[in-house]
């Protein structure tokens, strides 16, 4: 599964980035970089940069109507979201389109539960991680890592 991942965005990376994306995963783990909450009430559709540049972009999203007051209130938290996964400052502005969000169906694939073992396990290894805000990143890496 993890070679089919990788293949995958090999082969989405440039078609995406012809659309406006910088890598194919912003559109396959956006899930995981703006927590499932978000990704069941918005999709990324694409990223514009201004003068061929690649900082400061239009974020493209669409959601449904109902959504579309909440995502502009909380424009700021997923633009730091989205710049902290690119690591740079990708995104300066969300572009809400009205759409309809079809969720997934209830047949998808379930996420892997993790073995009591391995939260121990990752506990251990951030107990001594001060940062809450960097605690919690690593322990969202450590059950991805032990969900795959």
């Amino acid at each position: 599964m993890k070679n089919f991942q990788g293949l995958l965005k090999r082969v989405a990376t440039p078609i995406c980035q012809q659309h406006g994306f910088i890598k194919a995963s912003l559109l396959l783990e956006w899930d995981m970089i703006v927590g499932e909450k978000f990704a069941k009430i918005c999709q990324p559709e694409k990223v514009v940069f201004p003068n061929q540049k690649r900082n400061n972009g239009l974020l493209y999203v669409g959601t449904s109507s109902a959504f579309a007051p909440e995502l502009s209130y909380l424009e700021p938290m997923i633009i730091d979201i989205v710049n902290k996964y690119y690591g740079y400052n990708a995104v300066s502005r969300l572009v809400i389109r009205h759409k309809k969000i079809t969720l997934p169906s209830s047949t998808a694939i379930r996420k892997k539960q993790i073995k009591e073992s391995d939260t121990v396990f990752i506990e251990q290894q951030i107990q001594s991680v001060e940062d809450p805000v960097l605690r919690a990143a690593l322990r969202n890496l450590g059950q991805g890592i032990f969900q795959k």
